[in-house]
């Protein structure tokens, strides 16, 4: 199988999503870094309204989301930094109704960590061709390894056509792209994902739900860069800052959780993604 890659973390992944990670050979708006010059979007009341008839039980005004939006406008102009993003990612939550209403909201994100947790167990323990065959992707077997990803893409992910489903989706396709650059699928085939062990799938599994709440956060927001405030690349820089504030708030333990025994499609598995998400939530909510 070959020996896998060093990777350094998912940070500015959107920068080696290979073509078949992008729904639809296109691109969602939210995974690359927004242009010079572009506004920073105020919600309009239709898209907080939007928002709450997609699952977010706790919207009941656009006031929350407008105090949430400042907050982030505020920690980027300020250059960022921990402090800043914390108050801003509490006041986030707090918008979306608190960690319990932002988690149920989270359904495709929930389904698709399940679903990525279910096919790299499944390849851990019984190997690559088991795990693709239980997906329906057997006609792939013997085609090149961009095939098969773009083809786990779509069995995994949702067809992202809602924001909360587009979320989703970059997502796993994020975290596909991880694991297509960390474990050399290129070079190696699915197999290589066999060598993964419980830690590594633990892992991949808290690095797809900060993407997650990353691109959730962004979303809800309508977060741009301030026209002519900062370049491209420092709007790039902003997006690096986030994914790694969220990657070191997220203090995700799932040690005692035994990864290749869990029934992810089944009511144990939907119990234990949806804790993960309340408490990933939880943990921005706290902040201050």
């Amino acid at each position: 199988m070959g020996t896998s890659k060093s990777y350094g973390g998912p940070a500015d992944v959107s920068r080696l999503l290979p073509s078949w990670a992008l729904p639809g050979g296109g691109d969602t708006g939210q995974d690359t870094p927004p242009s010079e010059g572009a506004a920073l979007a105020t919600p309009t009341p239709a898209a907080v309204a939007g928002s709450a008839r997609a699952g977010a039980p706790g919207v009941v005004s656009a006031r929350p989301w407008m105090a949430a939006k400042r907050s982030l406008g505020r920690a980027v102009r300020d250059g960022g930094g921990g402090g800043n993003y914390g108050r801003a990612a509490s006041h986030y939550v707090r918008a979306a109704g608190g960690s319990g209403s932002a988690a149920v909201a989270a359904a495709s994100g929930s389904a698709s960590t399940a679903r990525i947790a279910d096919f790299l167990s499944r390849t851990a323990s019984a190997g690559a061709a088991e795990a693709v065959r239980l997906l329906g992707l057997q006609p792939l077997a013997g085609r090149s390894a961009d095939e098969v990803m773009a083809a786990l893409t779509d069995a995994l992910a949702p067809d992202g056509a809602t924001l909360e489903e587009a979320a989703a989706r970059s997502a796993v396709a994020e975290t596909l792209a991880i694991l297509y650059e960390q474990r050399g699928l290129e070079e190696n085939g699915l197999d290589a994902l066999a060598s993964m062990t419980p830690d590594d799938i633990r892992l991949t599994v808290i690095d797809l739900v900060g993407s997650f709440v990353f691109h959730r956060w962004t979303q809800d927001l309508g977060v741009a860069i301030e026209r002519k405030a900062v370049s491209a690349a420092q709007a790039v820089g902003i997006e690096r800052e986030m994914r790694q504030y969220i990657r070191e708030a997220l203090k995700l333990d799932l040690k005692g959780r035994d990864v290749m025994k869990i029934d992810w499609p089944g009511p144990e598995g939907r119990l234990i993604v949806q804790a993960i998400f309340a408490e990933a939530y939880g943990f921005l909510e706290d902040i201050v």
